[in-house]
């Protein structure tokens, strides 16, 4: 089999001189986003090569942030945050408006406009602010490398060699995403027999994937894409229920919605007595329908609770689902996400933060439909469920039925997005 070269997605990379984003990858061609504008480019396959030895495409980082540089943003105290706004404000004013050198006298010109631009009585010297633009220069325009980040050792995970994923994608494409719709198990059964077959006669012995890598890889498509491959564009429009009342996305990460929800089941304390309902905030990733981050806490919905659910978001999943920052987040006016915390995180981290009209729950149906097969799917069916309203609930008594704490909850609910809607959600 030919080796064939590939961008993951998620990875960042400098064409022509600027920064992209690798996004998405459908029909034979990449789409980058650019980080420092709105534009985007499209690759094709058959060009990456050429334009990677050209040297005008090169590979510069992980778009995933570091778990603990994404919550160095979120748990900085007022006073951190004040400080950290303001050295970005002089940083970025500096990098727009000098591009190569950063001459003394020039600078403090500079640096003392901004400062009475902005009515800052304490401005950032001339050399503390040109170690700053150093670093932010030398990491791409990351904030991250401004703020004040302590390493943390970091777990890695298991990693396939590149020819097996290879071998993989090619019967994805060519055996999977057919109309004849085999099933997953069948195209592993091929694929395992391939693998077979080349280490019989090779020295070099490959891995064999384990059926749960190729659920991944097939899950990592996105849903409208393998079901027109699958059913035909008549019917994966109707299944997936495109309308023009709905805006669907056409990039990976393009869109997210976010929500909270008390949930329909009573927990108990350490002790084992019942106490309350716990609450959930949760992230979706529009078009793969992808849970990207939640939280589920005792404590009503608050900006620290969106907060920790954009940081899983944007940090790399254990099931290798699609993680990274999303361009816009559709949420409703409620409390936790309609605040100047959460609006000044959208403008440090450079999305989009756009609300629903009140009353209009259509305008973010896929958060809307994750809560229900949530309910219908695992919370209606353990102990202590309230079930969705008195009706449903009947004779039962979820106060005294309540076995769960919050922590065993939680253990249950990662289990079940990871093994059981991570693995359906895209109707294989």
């Amino acid at each position: 089999m030919n080796t064939k070269t590939t961008l993951t997605i998620g990875s960042r990379y400098q064409l022509n001189g600027d920064l992209y984003e690798v996004t998405s990858h459908d029909h034979d061609r990449y789409l980058l986003r650019s980080i420092n504008h709105k534009g985007s480019a499209y690759l094709k396959d058959c060009i990456l090569e050429s334009i990677l030895r050209s040297g005008n495409l090169k590979k510069i980082d992980d778009a995933l942030p570091d778990e603990m540089e994404s919550y160095c943003l979120i748990a900085m105290s007022s006073e951190e945050r004040r400080t950290f706004d303001n050295n970005l404000f002089y940083v970025r004013e500096v990098t727009k408006k000098f591009h190569g050198s950063l001459p003394r006298e020039k600078i403090n010109a500079t640096i003392a406009e901004l400062a009475k631009l902005r009515q800052d009585e304490s401005p950032p010297k001339y050399t503390k602010l040109y170690k700053l633009v150093r670093k932010y220069r030398e990491s791409n325009s990351n904030i991250f490398s401004i703020a004040k980040v302590k390493g943390i050792k970091k777990s890695r995970t298991k990693r396939i060699s590149d020819e097996p994923i290879e071998i993989m994608d090619d019967y994805i494409r060519n055996y999977y995403l057919t109309a004849e719709m085999p099933t997953a198990k069948q195209a592993y059964s091929l694929i395992v027999g391939h693998i077979e077959e080349l280490n019989r006669n090779s020295f070099q012995k490959l891995e064999i994937p384990s059926l749960a890598s190729l659920y991944r890889r097939i899950q990592s498509i996105p849903v409208y894409t393998l079901d027109v491959a699958r059913l035909g564009s008549r019917a994966a429009n109707k299944k997936n229920g495109y309308s023009r009342g709905i805006l669907i996305p056409d990039r990976l990460l393009e869109r997210a919605e976010a929500d909270s929800q008390e949930m329909d089941i009573v927990v108990v304390n350490p002790e084992g007595h019942p106490i309350d309902r716990p609450w959930l905030t949760a992230i979706i990733e529009a078009k793969t329908g992808v849970l990207l981050g939640w939280i589920i806490s005792l404590n009503p919905p608050c900006y620290e609770m969106t907060a920790i659910a954009i940081r899983r978001a944007i940090q790399k999943h254990n099931d290798d689902t699609p993680a990274g920052l999303f361009e816009e987040l559709i949420v409703d006016n409620g409390s936790e996400f309609y605040n100047s915390s959460l609006i000044a995180l959208a403008n440090r981290l450079g999305f989009e933060l756009r609300f629903c009209t009140k009353g209009e729950p259509n305008q973010k149906p896929f958060i809307e439909s994750f809560f229900n097969t949530l309910n219908k799917q695992f919370i209606h069916s353990l102990r202590g469920t309230t079930k969705s309203n008195p009706a449903a609930r009947g004779n039962y008594n979820s106060y005294k039925n309540a076995i769960y704490t919050v922590e065993e909850l939680r253990e249950k609910f990662e289990y079940w997005v990871h093994n059981v809607y991570h693995n359906t959600i895209h109707g294989q």
